[in-house]
């Protein structure tokens, strides 16, 4: 995305708000959500990791599970 960003920009002489805003604001956005499902992700995992009560683990373990299909879904 870096690369098409430069190109727009210093190739085609085009101005940076008009690329970002315009064209390129879609990918900004669905690099944005990833990053934020994978750092919940991890955070859920991490958190599942520490817990001592089996009955507790076992409910995240399933809610987990289904963001996970749901945000792959």
């Amino acid at each position: 995305m870096a690369e098409v960003l430069k190109k727009k920009l210093m190739v085609e002489g085009k101005k940076f708000f008009d690329v970002w805003m315009y064209e390129v604001s879609d990918e900004i956005q669905g690099v944005a959500t990833a990053y934020g499902e994978r750092f919940m992700l991890q955070e859920a995992i991490a958190a599942r990791n520490a817990m001592t009560n089996d009955k507790a683990s076992a409910v995240m373990d399933r809610i987990i599970y289904l963001h996970s299909i749901f945000t792959v879904k």
